[in-house]
């Protein structure tokens, strides 16, 4: 009752085998439409953080979506989150701007590609 309350509607039978993680973070299930809300508001904090040239700030977020997206099988934009986490830790600010940019349009992709 709890998982459902949290929005973990998806089943999987022991054993669990890799493929059957990567199959149900692919559907359109309340844990990928949580982990999409999830990204979403990663990225209003780094554009806040942006904005304010608050490099620690980026460092923890890319660091978060670094640890966290490749759980759910999206290695691509988990390698873009251990980026910002570097060039932010280097105040390299255009690039900063180009890889959110980037983070955004990758996040609108799992959510489009997804039906969410």
């Amino acid at each position: 009752q709890r998982a459902l309350l949290a929005g973990f509607d998806g089943h999987i039978a022991k054993p669990v085998r890799e493929a059957d993680l990567r199959e149900l973070a692919r559907a359109p299930t309340g844990l990928l439409a949580k982990f999409i809300e999830y990204q979403k508001e990663h990225l209003q904090s780094m554009l806040t953080a942006l904005t304010n040239e608050d490099f620690e700030s980026l460092m923890r977020v890319g660091h978060i979506i670094y640890g966290s997206a490749g759980g759910y099988g999206f290695d691509e934009l988990g390698e873009i989150g251990k980026k910002i986490e570097s060039k932010a830790r280097g105040s390299e600010i255009q690039e900063l701007k180009r890889l959110v940019n980037e983070y955004r349009i990758s996040v609108e992709g799992i959510e489009k590609g997804r039906g969410l």
